[in-house]
């Protein structure tokens, strides 16, 4: 009974430090992700590249895919423009 408690305790503890862990990452995201336009003003060769690529053209139109709210449901998210996991690349 012991061995089972003690490990039901250490499963809990490893699901609370990734939950954790996964919202500390997504807070810091949030948090140092200002848009695309406040990147360009330092970054101008950079946004170029960014311009050129799948990743830019689903900036305007992959909120409004049919899919978008299953993608959101598979991430924990509501809002593709105010999520941390898509801003990364998208936005």
């Amino acid at each position: 009974m012991d061995y089972l408690k003690n490990s039901l305790v250490i499963v809990v503890a490893w699901v609370s430090v990734f939950i954790f862990l996964a919202t500390i990452n997504s807070a810091l995201a949030s948090f140092f992700t200002v848009g695309p336009k406040q990147c360009q003003e330092c970054h101008v060769e950079v946004t170029k590249v960014w311009g050129g690529t799948a990743k830019f053209s689903g900036y305007k139109k992959i909120h409004k895919n049919k899919d978008a709210k299953k993608f959101l449901k598979a991430i924990g998210d509501k809002r593709m423009k105010k999520s941390p996991t898509c801003i990364m690349c998208h936005y």
